[in-house]
Order: structure tokens, then C-alpha cells, then sequence
């Protein structure tokens, strides 16, 4: 993962937990997240009072009332922001396909972004990354109902998840499923296409194999791109590309290393699927991905240009942050201010961190204990996540947080492939102090 700032839930406080049966209901009783989630389903994605009653479960009188509250409306939408691709997560309610319905049913809308058209102000199409996931294990994920995963053949219902918004634009989800196996996707908007990164990190104690994963670009929300045909479409180089009926705007969808390049006729798509490599025990592998829009009558040459921006190349992390994670109170979850040590086991080399808020702290210090050789190395952590580049080594962490935690250590390794680790603690309270 990139260097990023403190993080901003669109949806993770307030949300009423619901079951499997509960289908596509959010109901939300924070009023800050359903401001957000309001201005979304109205302002951009231009739900009607049903489809957003159907998301919120709010009375008709519930919901009118919060509109205006909220002083939200059709007619005082504002302009999309400028600068890069305009990215919203799908509220669901809505089916965001338009044929082979019965081939997903009650769709998660935790796995869909919607990218809006440059062209027009009602246009976008939604990404479904991912939509499933196999291995050797069989069908491992699923984002919406059709056929039994791993999971539902043993009564495993898979808590509802949401995108977590970034202070810088990006977007992040992780899910733990049940045998430890962890998937997250992170989706960048930049000025001319999105960027994105998978990754699937095996926490089982046997090899993962055969890990081809299905990412849906759906089209039914794109004016023009609603045809049940493949005969618009493009599928070269491992992109899935759709056309307009007079082929002067593109969608092009890719992922590397790809799988299969694809696209359905029952349902509008596109699908550019990849395949992680073979995954020991506890490594983590990692794929990227490319969306993009354009405009003009020659996509040849746009698919060069777009090959020849290397993105298939593009560095996984930036390059100081190969280890990221948070220090939270056991209890509350709450991500808490520390006193952050890092140090390598082998060589005895410390470390210090730096934080993943713009506006967080991270104050390094030194100090020598009396007159011996020995050095205490430590960081002072805001209230946020941290990170650290570290060279392949086995490290221990350990974090205090006043009198009243027990402090905690944990131990992890960094190896020489490019894997993302993510770390963390968890500080119990054994005192609360007037």
C-alpha cells in the first residue's frame, strides 16, 4: 500500500448489523454516515425514495425528513470534483446488472466501486473486485448469491463489510474469511484512469493453489454500453474493452497477470480476470489492476499508450511503507498514541516509525541509558496507523501506552519478495485511574 493518511469510514461506525436473509438493508444510525451515504444514492448515483428506502430501511416520512435536514435534493447537486476520475462506492438496492439476474442474486455491494463517465453526468459503471474467488479449496468468495462457496455449504454467513475511504481519495477493503485466508483490494483514482492492487495473503497452514479470481466491470449504469452483445467489445492483450455504438468512447478494463480476458452477453460486462500465483502458508501475493475511459475512433493506439505506461511494473508499495498496522485498546478497538519500538532481532538495528496521517505525529527519540553502551530507541505515535520500510529480517515490536496498559510485543518477519505486512497490538487496560 501506498503512503496514506489517516483513514475516514464512509460506513463502518453506525451500521446496524444484518443478517444474510436482511439482503441488500444498511440501515445506518449515525448521521454523519448517512449524509454521506444520502448525498451518494441522490446527488450521483440518482436513487429514487424506493431504492434508497430499500438501502436504508427509513420510512417514507423517516427519509424525507433527513433530506431535508441534510439539505439534500436533485436540484442542489454539486459539480463532480476536478482532477481525477470521479469514484463513489455502490450503494446496492439497486441491481447493477441488467440480464442473467438469477446469476446474482442479493449482489454485496462491499465489493462495488462505481467509476463515473467523463462524458456525461448521469454515466458509470461498476467495478466488482473482486466478484469470486477460487483455489483449491473450491469456490473460497462470492459477492452476491448463485451458487454455495465454501462458506454456505457449512453455514458460514460472511459479515457485511464496507470501502473505507482514504483522506487521499484511495479506496481499501480487507476480509478475513473464516480459515484465516485474507483478500483486501485497494483502488487509486488518478487523472486519467484508476489504479488498483489486490492481494490475498494465506493464513492457513497448508498451500493455496489455483487462485483465479473473477472482477466484473458491469455496464448497465453507462448510457450507450447497455447492449446484451459481445459485438462491441475487444478482448487483446489481456484488456476486456467495450465500445459505443460509434465506437468514440471506450471503457478498458485490465489486470496482470492475467487469466482470461472476457465478456459475458447475458449481462452487459467486462472482464479482464487474473490469477494470483501459488500461495505458501503466511506469504502474500499480489495483482494489479488498470481501468480507464477514452474518447476518439482509433483504440489501437490508446491500447499502446496505455501498455507502454508500465503500470503492469508499478511498485505494489511505496517505498516507505512496507509494513503498516495500527496499536488498539483490547476492549474498545480504539486506535491509541504509543510508545513504538521497533527493532531487528538479528542485527539489533532500531527502527523508527512514522505515522499514516497527513496531519499525525511521529517524534523519534534516542536515549542512553546511564553511562553503558545501551540505547533506547523509540517512536511517539499519534492516535493513527503506522508504518515502516524495513529490509528483509525478523523484527519485534512492542508498544507501551502509560500506567495503566500492559505494554505488548509481537514478532514478525520480513522477507525479500514484495508483500505488504500488515502488524499490530492490542494494549489491555489493567487499571483506570481517576
Amino acid at each position: 500500500m501506498s503512503r496514506i493518511a489517516v483513514s475516514v469510514l464512509l460506513l463502518l461506525v453506525g451500521v446496524a448489523s444484518a443478517s444474510a436473509d436482511e439482503g441488500q438493508l444498511r440501515a445506518v444510525t449515525d448521521d454523519g454516515a448517512l449524509k454521506l451515504w444520502l448525498q451518494n444514492m441522490v446527488w450521483h448515483h440518482r436513487y429514487n425514495t424506493d431504492e434508497i428506502r430499500q438501502v436504508t430501511a427509513l420510512t417514507a416520512e423517516q427519509l424525507a425528513a433527513k433530506l431535508e435536514q441534510f439539505d439534500i435534493s436533485p436540484e442542489n447537486r454539486p459539480p463532480r470534483p476536478a482532477g481525477k476520475l470521479f469514484v463513489l462506492p455502490y450503494p446496492g438496492g439497486r441491481h447493477p446488472r441488467i440480464g442473467f439476474l438469477e446469476g446474482a442474486i442479493d449482489p454485496q455491494r462491499e465489493t462495488k466501486l462505481s467509476v463515473f463517465c467523463p462524458w456525461d453526468d448521469l454515466s458509470y459503471a461498476v467495478m466488482d473486485i473482486p466478484e469470486a474467488i477460487w483455489s483449491n479449496l473450491g469456490l473460497t468468495y462470492l459477492a452476491h448469491t448463485h451458487v454455495d462457496t465454501i462458506w454456505t455449504k457449512q453455514g458460514l454467513p460472511l459479515p457485511q463489510l464496507e470501502w473505507e475511504q482514504l483522506s487521499d481519495g484511495n479506496f481499501v477493503i480487507e476480509r478475513t474469511l473464516p480459515n484465516g485466508i485474507v483478500c483486501g483490494a485497494k483502488v487509486i483514482p488518478l487523472q486519467d484512469h484508476v489504479r488498483m492492487k489486490m492481494w490475498l495473503t494465506n493464513g492457513t497452514d497448508k498451500p493455496l493453489t489455483d487462485l483465479r479470481v473473477q472482477n466484473c466491470v458491469m455496464l448497465k449504469g453507462a448510457a450507450g454500453f447497455e447492449q446484451l452483445t459481445n459485438e462491441n467489445k475487444l478482448f487483446e492483450r489481456g484488456y476486456a474493452i467495450a465500445g459505443s455504438p460509434d465506437k468514440t468512447k471506450w471503457m478498458i478494463s485490465g489486470w496482470d497477470p492475467i487469466h482470461r480476458a472476457w465478456g459475458n452477453t447475458k449481462c452487459p460486462c467486462l472482464h479482464s480476470d487474473p490469477k494470483f500465483a501459488d500461495c505458501p502458508p503466511g506469504e502474500t501475493k499480489w495483482l494489479r489492476g488498470w481501468f480507464s475511459f477514452y474518447e476518439g475512433t482509433d483504440i489501437n493506439p490508446e491500447i499502446d499508450r496505455v501498455e507502454a505506461t508500465g503500470w503492469r511494473t508499478h511498485p505494489l508499495h511505496h517505498v516507505t511503507d512496507n509494513v503498516v498496522g495500527k496499536i488498539k485498546d483490547a476492549d474498545s478497538g480504539k486506535i491509541l498514541p504509543c510508545r513504538l519500538y521497533c527493532q531487528n532481532i538479528d542485527t539489533r538495528e532500531w527502527h523508527y516509525a512514522e505515522s499514516t496521517a497527513v496531519a499525525g505525529t511521529a517524534v523519534p527519540s534516542r536515549k542512553q541509558i546511564g553511562l553503558s553502551a545501551s540505547v533506547e530507541q523509540h517512536t511517539t505515535l499519534s492516535a493513527d496507523g503506522f508504518q515502516f520500510q524495513l529490509n528483509p529480517g525478523r523484527y519485534r515490536l512492542r508498544a507501551e501506552h502509560g500506567e495503566e496498559y500492559v505494554p505488548a510485543e509481537t514478532v514478525f518477519e520480513v522477507t525479500d519478495v514484495d508483500v505488504r505486512v500488515t502488524t499490530g497490538l492490542e494494549l489491555q487496560r489493567f487499571t483506570n485511574k481517576p
